[in-house]
C-alpha cells in the first residue's frame, strides 16, 4: 500500500474517532489498516491528550490497540497499550490503566527492551499513584536490572529519574544509590554509601544482609555488597 493511501486512511479513522465513534466498529469496518496507520493512531492518541482531549484520546488509543490485535503486531499491540495506558492513568483510571500494563508486559518479547522498559515504568508510576510503594519498587527494579546495558543513557537518565521517587519513598538505599550513578555520578554515590553503610549494617538481619547484597549486585554495584558485607561482619561478631 502506498503512502497516500495509509495517511488517507488515518486521516478518515481519526475524523471519526474525533465524532465519538465506536472504535471497535470502525476499526473492524475499516479494509486497509497497516502496521504504520496502527502506529499513527497511536501517536495521535497521545497528542489528543496532550492537546486536553482525552475522550477522543481514549477512543483513538483504544481504536489503535485493537488494530494492533487485528493485525497481529506484537510490538505494537504492546506500545499501543503502554500509550493507552498512560492516557487512563493521567485521567484518574488507575485499575484500568494497570491491567492494560500488565496485559502489554505479557506481549513483550525477550529483545523489546524499549517496550519492556515503557510496561515496568507504566506499572511503577500507577503503583507510586496508588500509593503501593513497595510494589512500585518491584517493577522499578525489574526494568533497570534487564534494561540498564540496553538503551541509550539518555533513556536510562529518564528511566532512572522516575525510579528515584519510588525509592525515595521506600528510603530504598540500593535503588537511591543506582539512581544517583546515572543522574549524578559515582563519586556522589560512594560519598553516600560510605556515610551509610555502617548504620544500614548494624540494622540488618541475616536474610535481608542477603537481600541487600543481592540487589546491589544485580544494579552492578559488586563493590558496594562487599563492603556491606565486611561492615555486617564488623557489626556482628
Amino acid at each position: 500500500m502506498d503512502v497516500e493511501r495509509e495517511r488517507s486512511i488515518t486521516t478518515g479513522l481519526l475524523d471519526r474517532f474525533e465524532k465519538g465513534e465506536n472504535p471497535r466498529e470502525v476499526v473492524l469496518a475499516t479494509d486497509g489498516i497497516t502496521e504504520w496507520v496502527c502506529w499513527q493512531l497511536g501517536l495521535a492518541a497521545h497528542l489528543y491528550f496532550q492537546d486536553n482531549r482525552t475522550k477522543v484520546a481514549i477512543l483513538t488509543g483504544t481504536a489503535s490497540v485493537i488494530a494492533a490485535d487485528r493485525g497481529e503486531w506484537t510490538e505494537r499491540m504492546a506500545a499501543n497499550r503502554i500509550t493507552l495506558a498512560y492516557i487512563l492513568a493521567r485521567s484518574d483510571m488507575l485499575d484500568r490503566a494497570k491491567e492494560i500494563s500488565e496485559v502489554a508486559l505479557r506481549l513483550v518479547e525477550p529483545n523489546m527492551y524499549a517496550t519492556y522498559a515503557s510496561c515496568r515504568s507504566s506499572l511503577g508510576i500507577i503503583a507510586l499513584s496508588q500509593g503501593a510503594y513497595l510494589e512500585a519498587v518491584h517493577h522499578f527494579d525489574s526494568m533497570l536490572r534487564v534494561v540498564r546495558r540496553h538503551v541509550t543513557p539518555t533513556t536510562l537518565r529518564a528511566l532512572a529519574t522516575t525510579a528515584l521517587q519510588a525509592y525515595r519513598q521506600k528510603e530504598d538505599l540500593p535503588g537511591v544509590l543506582y539512581c544517583t550513578t546515572v543522574l549524578v555520578d559515582r563519586a556522589t554515590a560512594d560519598r553516600d554509601w560510605k556515610k551509610a553503610v555502617p548504620q544500614l549494617a548494624k540494622g540488618l538481619n541475616l536474610e535481608s544482609l542477603m537481600n541487600v547484597s543481592s540487589r546491589l549486585s544485580a544494579f552492578g554495584l559488586d563493590e558496594y555488597a562487599t563492603q556491606l558485607r565486611k561492615a555486617y561482619e564488623f557489626s556482628h561478631p
